[in-house]
């Protein structure tokens, strides 16, 4: 697929002229160290997946070990050498960059980069005997007269539809962005330049979205398709009319769940044939095997390599079995039923996070299946809950209020809430501003919707955190200690 709008393009660098030019990657290993000694351990982390041969002068020399031994100086002197000295140390550097991100999201510093991520693109009627006024509105459709031209008697009008972007997904510096219209792109989370985009002209809506290292997975309401990102560009559409009303996916390779409005969540194996079985479920239906999860619309999903969890408008999640579809537990809010919008799980801590319609944020240990806490942390619905992936104190959530609020994950108490009280300028090129903190909900309804935008989707990256509000624009909100 070629990319549908002209003013994105991505670019290849050019070589560097002339015969001699010096680089970094012609100097010395000695010269090496002694630049990365007086780096901290944390910049020489990064530094160390730049390529291959920085990080084989960092882990090779004695420069990781040295600085190891300084913060842990127990260590050395410790006659335990059961644990082998690479395990300990990767241990303590995800400690130490789980670390680094609490501190940056609690600081409640931040700058908010804004872009327009998907522009206003236009749509030409056909010919129409009937007047239109000169300048009409109705649902964010512009009929702009000025700009029609009279065709065989007849006025062709040119409409400008808004493509609205309310969901994004960030994974190893990249974020994809798009639903609501037919458009994915791609965008480096460092630069927030344009990378690529992948659409569907001939298709529905897209519903969810998600994406891979090798891949990009869309739904719409009732087919899946996949891109490849690299080689030779394809679309592979899937059988249409294999599940019906497809509400939300979660992705996972080399499978995908969609949870539909039927109550079923159905498993698609993306590397069958036609990728048309539903596998691993208990019921059948018409030849395909599905399970059914609750009796309300499936409206959110989260999963492990073991566990499926899906949420329903009832306000119910239910556990089931990845493998062999069998249920193996159902939580529940303890206040009255309200709709479940959005789940995340923590591996590492066992726990399950929820948003719902009442603005509660939710917390279950699976290990026990009870409530670990329920906070009411917005007025309003909570549309997205997100959490760096091996990170065990903090949970980032947003909804209809439009305020990006930081959680406490073992006591669901609110550290900070962040709001842009300020206008952006709608343009292309990206807008800095600064976050706001502020000190309590009298103070949210102080700030005019129109600067608060809502909260549709969130996805968390290492001190960085991407949202999307059912508008063209998107926002990388950039944490700082």
């Amino acid at each position: 697929m070629e990319a549908s709008g002209r003013r994105y393009r991505s670019v290849a660098p050019q070589p560097a002229s002339g015969r001699n030019r010096s680089s970094i990657h012609s100097l010395g290993t000695d010269l090496l160290c002694a630049i990365f000694s007086r780096l901290d351990l944390f910049v020489l982390v990064r530094c160390s997946v730049v390529c291959k041969s920085w990080n084989n002068v960092i882990y090779q020399s004695s420069l990781m070990r040295d600085l190891y031994y300084k913060k842990n100086p127990r260590i050395r002197s410790s006659s335990d050498i059961s644990i082998p000295l690479e395990t300990s140390m990767k241990i303590y550097l995800e400690e130490l960059a789980m670390e680094q991100h609490r501190l940056a999201l609690t600081s409640g510093s931040a700058e908010v980069h804004q872009w327009t991520g998907h522009p206003v693109r236009y749509v030409f009627l056909v010919p129409s005997p009937v007047p239109v006024p000169y300048y009409y509105c109705v649902s964010r459709i512009r009929y702009e007269a000025g700009l029609a031209y009279r065709v065989s008697l007849y006025l062709l009008y040119r409409i400008s539809v808004l493509n609205r972007v309310n969901i994004c997904r960030m994974k190893r510096g990249v974020i994809l962005t798009g639903v609501g219209d037919k458009v994915l792109r791609l965008w480096s989370a460092e630069s927030c330049k344009y990378l690529d985009e992948y659409s569907l002209p001939d298709m529905n809506p897209l519903v969810d979205c998600d994406f891979d290292e090798s891949k990009i997975v869309g739904m719409t309401s009732a087919q899946l398709c996949i891109w490849r990102r690299r080689g030779q560009r394809s679309i592979f559409q899937l059988r249409e009319a294999i599940f019906q009303h497809g509400l939300c996916m979660r992705y996972v390779d080399p499978e995908a769940v969609i949870g539909c409005d039927d109550g079923r969540a159905r498993i698609f194996d993306m590397y069958s044939g036609s990728c048309s079985r539903i596998i691993r479920y208990m019921l059948e239906e018409q030849g395909i095997s599905c399970m059914i999860m609750h009796s309300g619309p499936v409206t959110c999903l989260a999963t492990d390599d073991q566990l499926i969890l899906g949420g329903s408008t009832f306000g119910s999640v239910t556990l089931a079995d990845l493998s062999s579809g069998e249920r193996l537990g159902f939580l529940k809010s303890s206040f009255s039923p309200t709709g479940m919008k959005s789940m995340c799980f923590n591996p590492h801590s066992f726990l399950l996070f929820a948003g719902s319609t009442a603005g509660y944020a939710h917390c279950w240990d699976l290990r026990t299946l009870r409530p670990l806490w329920e906070v009411r942390a917005s007025s309003n619905v909570i549309y997205a809950t997100q959490h760096l992936s091996s990170d065990t104190s903090t949970l980032v959530v947003g909804g209809l209020d439009g305020v990006l609020r930081i959680l406490n994950q073992s006591t669901g108490e609110i550290i900070s809430s962040l709001v842009v009280n300020a206008s952006l300028k709608d343009n292309k090129e990206v807008v800095e501003k600064k976050a706001s903190v502020l000190s309590g909900v009298s103070f949210v309804e102080s700030i005019p919707r129109c600067l608060r935008p809502p909260i549709t989707c969130l996805a968390v990256g290492m001190r960085k955190v991407v949202t999307t509000h059912n508008e063209k624009f998107v926002r990388v909100w950039r944490f700082h200690e």
